[in-house]
């Protein structure tokens, strides 16, 4: 079919668009299982006291950086096929967060050192947390000022870079919060401050990345926390989270990790544009951002069927 756009001078210039009947995409690729959640789950797993059992499980590195903070933390790890099985030795109201050698590594992983850095703040000892490579020249300083509002004393090494230590008790606060620096570093101070004795009350404003802290949050209540969030506020780039103190993080019989809806957005657009893609097992409805690309392409009018 002919196409044509208007240009500044008024002119309308014509292309023809040729669909590549040569390059036909068919079959159904294999989606792993979202990094983002398995992180999250594998960290709660750890802080429990007791078996939680996660299916669907896909190896990466970030996925072996959170299983390393998991032995950090002093939990028991098996893997059988796709099925991972996490025995958490904590017990965080009695003993404080026990961390062996006081370390966290948290690999290349940028989400898991915004999570430690908040939840280093439950061991009753100072604790560093620490990565390699790429994730040693990438400032992770964001909320320094709340991190001090809830008890933490933070020590880079060098500037704003990792490592950086973590001391002082943790404690309940009223924050308001700028959410411009993204949702990482909110999210540990979400699952941190359940464990602490007062309650907690997170406003964020210009929240940029609100999808992965609904995730923290439901990843969150299936290991026991109770829903932070309150009625929806009139803005969309605006978000309050109460959040209870006194929870304890409880293990999870069984539980299956999403696929990833970032890696399957390749696929779906690939497949609009040349193929007959079939993907299945992602979750309708899912908290993860990227889960926006099936509306996305709704919205082109590109055929699925659902």
């Amino acid at each position: 079919p002919r196409r044509g756009f208007e240009t500044a001078d008024g002119q309308f210039c014509y292309y023809d668009f040729v669909k590549p009947q040569s390059r036909i995409l068919k079959g159904e690729p294999f989606i792993p299982a979202s990094k983002s959640m398995a992180q999250r789950a594998i960290l709660l797993a750890a802080m429990c006291e007791g078996q939680t059992k996660l299916y669907n499980f896909s190896i990466c590195a970030d996925t072996e950086a959170a299983l390393t903070i998991a032995m950090q933390l002093g939990a028991r790890i098996s893997i059988e096929g796709n099925s991972i099985t996490i025995e958490g030795h904590q017990n965080i109201p009695e003993n404080g967060l026990k961390v062996k050698d006081n370390i966290l590594f948290a690999g290349e992983s940028g989400l898991l050192a915004r999570l430690c850095i908040p939840l280093a703040g439950l061991s009753r000892e100072p604790v560093t947390v620490t990565g390699e490579k790429t994730l040693l020249s990438r400032r992770i300083s964001e909320h320094r000022g709340a991190l001090k509002r809830i008890g933490l004393k933070i020590e880079y090494t060098d500037r704003d870079f990792l490592p950086v230590t973590v001391s002082g008790g943790l404690k309940g606060a009223n924050l308001k919060l700028n959410g411009t620096h993204g949702s990482q570093m909110i999210s540990g101070m979400m699952l941190a401050l359940s464990q602490c004795a007062a309650e907690s009350v997170l406003h964020i404003e210009h929240l940029t990345s609100a999808p992965y802290l609904d995730l923290t949050a439901t990843v969150g209540s299936y290991f026991g926390l109770k829903d932070p969030s309150f009625p929806e506020d009139p803005q969309d780039d605006t978000r309050t989270y109460f959040i209870e103190g006194c929870q304890k993080f409880k293990p999870v019989r069984g539980m299956e990790l999403e696929k990833d809806w970032s890696s399957a957005a390749f696929f779906l657009v690939a497949g609009a544009m040349m193929g007959n893609i079939t993907i299945s097992g992602l979750k309708a409805g899912s908290e993860q951002a990227d889960s926006v690309i099936y509306d996305f392409l709704d919205q082109c009018h590109v055929d699925i069927v659902r």
